[in-house]
């Protein structure tokens, strides 16, 4: 399926945004995030299929040199810090942003009230995505004693 000249301005400059994709193509920005939505899911349109396809296939002939992808990253740390020639210090910063890229620092710890996240690094932000209102509280202690009452003996 041919795609029209809106269609194609939409593949041509989407970069992970599709409500800013279809304002340059000049389409409605829910129709250009009903065209990003998961083809599998019913209601979806061939149109779907074939725009994310041409999306993919863009991606995949496109020369991106300048920038480094989440993977490539990652092994050049990983290399990094197995190289016995660099200097420890080095190698101790390239495991640190290993595990930070991979979440290693990020602890979820149940509260009886709620759920509290607690970062390894006074950060707000966890996965690519900021938390909203995020309010990092030092965890307390849970061995404290509590009374309930209840005799034990």
């Amino acid at each position: 399926m041919a795609l029209n000249t809106k269609l194609q301005t939409f593949v041509d400059v989407f970069d992970g945004d599709a409500n800013k994709a279809a304002d340059i193509a000049g389409i409605s920005q829910q129709y250009g995030r009903r065209l990003m939505m998961d083809v599998s899911s019913p209601g979806s349109h061939a149109i779907c299929k074939t725009v994310q396809d041409a999306i993919t296939q863009r991606y995949a002939t496109e020369n991106r040199p300048a920038i480094a992808g989440r993977v490539e990253r990652q092994a050049f740390w990983s290399k990094n810090m197995r190289d016995e020639e660099l200097e420890m210090r080095h190698r101790h910063e390239a495991s640190m942003l290993l595990g930070k890229s991979q979440a290693d620092f990020i602890d979820v710890q149940a509260d009886v009230a709620n759920m509290r996240l607690q970062l390894g690094a006074p950060r707000k932000a966890v996965d690519s995505r900021t938390l909203p209102g995020a309010v990092i509280e030092p965890v307390e202690d849970s061995t404290e004693d509590t009374d309930d009452g209840k005799d034990t003996s």
